[in-house]
């Protein structure tokens, strides 16, 4: 079990954050951030790390900024192959990008975020984008988080908004996770699952007070994100914290990316993703057992035919998502029957599992409290981007979702 992050989480950070850094080995400092997070509180952090007489390089990443390999390169020119604590002063894409390149350049790395926007400040994952392939490879865990309150309660709203549907997401990653242990048996840890859901439900619980901006309520809210980081890390995998939700907005990150179009806030399309895959979860709740034994005599329908409009869609990049995607979509063929004989001994637990999941109409009340997006079009998208998600995000993991569960039933 990896060892928890030390988070510091107060309205005075920056001496204890410079008294951290100041009997840190080494002694010299790399803080990387983008235009927006050093002026949010980047050359606030340098300042102070310079008034110490610390040696302090700082990498300030200009223009739109994506976690792939130039800007993984962008930071270890900077660096210039000293030894050095790299500071990630940012949110989630800064955070990604330094802790690969500390990895690669085998230098420990401290979080420092400027908005409750993600669950990655306490993660031991990266999520990157390689050869426009959305990625999440290990990487290295923050040796520390100092996280202050004052900068986290003047983020853009947009932005603490994205964090809270982020959290909210939980709802659906969580369930497809016991469906994963249930139909396939794969690895589940119920203490790492009760802990994601208290940090959830006290989320929810807050929603109109963090749309308010209420100074507990984003305390709370980055707490929450700091421990659901903390159940990935727990766990060795997204898997506590990332479900059919999580596929939606990989896949709409990599259609808006192929198609040189603005990509959305990744929580913003994890918040409209999770309406989305609730509805599925509505769905399921409509079945009785008489109904899934008819849809069990249809035979494998795992994969369809949807993979060459994929391929077709996105080129080389959907060719290595396909070959990501294959050995699962075999595995589940393969194993129909005895899925299929799984389903049908375990449908009351699918069902309470169902239950658990809210329905769209209260995912989508708590996320306008917290003056969150709840529709495509309120994040630059279409209706018909909507419709592509629902078809193909299920290429993006190799998972098994309520969206698997609904293609083995034929479903969708």
């Amino acid at each position: 079990m990896t060892t928890r992050i030390p988070v510091t989480l107060s309205s005075s950070v920056l001496d204890r954050l410079t008294d951290f850094c100041a009997v840190r080995q080494p002694a010299a400092l790399l803080l990387v951030a983008d235009s927006n997070t050093y002026l949010a509180f980047g050359r606030a952090v340098h300042d102070a790390l310079l008034a110490r007489n610390l040696d302090v390089k700082s990498a300030v990443l200009q223009g739109d900024v994506h976690p792939n390999e130039a800007r993984i390169l962008e930071v270890l020119t900077y660096a210039a192959g000293e030894a050095r604590l790299y500071l990630a002063v940012g949110s989630g894409t800064i955070t990604d990008i330094t802790r690969y390149a500390s990895l690669c350049s085998r230098n420990p790395f401290v979080s420092v975020p400027t908005a409750p926007s993600v669950d990655a400040y306490t993660s031991g994952g990266a999520a990157l984008l390689l050869g426009g392939f959305k990625l999440t490879v290990p990487a290295q865990e923050a040796i520390a988080v100092f996280a202050d309150l004052d900068v986290l309660r003047q983020a853009p709203p947009a932005m603490i908004a994205a964090g809270f549907s982020d959290i909210l997401g939980k709802c659906i990653a969580l369930a497809d996770w016991k469906l994963g242990a249930l139909l396939t048996g794969e690895r589940f840890d119920a203490a790492v699952a009760a802990q994601a859901d208290s940090t959830l439900q006290g989320c929810l619980a807050r929603a109109a007070a963090i749309g308010q901006r209420q100074p507990e309520a984003i305390e709370f809210l980055m707490q929450a994100l700091s421990e659901s980081g903390q159940c990935m890390a727990t766990f060795g995998t997204s898997r506590p914290a990332s479900g059919s939700e999580h596929a939606i907005a990989h896949f709409w990150e990599m259609q808006q990316l192929y198609a040189d179009r603005p990509v959305p806030l990744h929580g913003a399309m994890v918040g409209v993703g999770a309406i989305m895959m609730a509805g599925r979860y509505e769905q399921l709740r409509a079945l009785k057992l008489s109904d899934v034994r008819r849809l069990l005599d249809g035979g494998p329908r795992t994969r369809g035919n949807g993979m060459g409009e994929f391929a077709a869609r996105f080129g080389s990049v959907g060719q290595r998502v396909l070959a990501q995607y294959e050995p699962f979509g075999s595995k589940l063929d393969a194993e129909h029957a005895a899925i299929g004989e799984r389903i049908l001994s375990y449908w009351p637990q699918i069902m309470d599992i169902a239950a658990a999941v809210p329905a769209p109409e209260r995912l989508r009340g708590l996320l306008i409290q917290a003056g969150a997006a709840t529709q495509v079009s309120q994040i630059g998208l279409q209706d018909a981007d909507a419709t592509a998600a629902l078809s193909f995000a299920r290429y993006m993991r190799g998972r098994v979702t309520v969206d698997t569960l609904g293609r083995i039933l034929q479903l969708w």
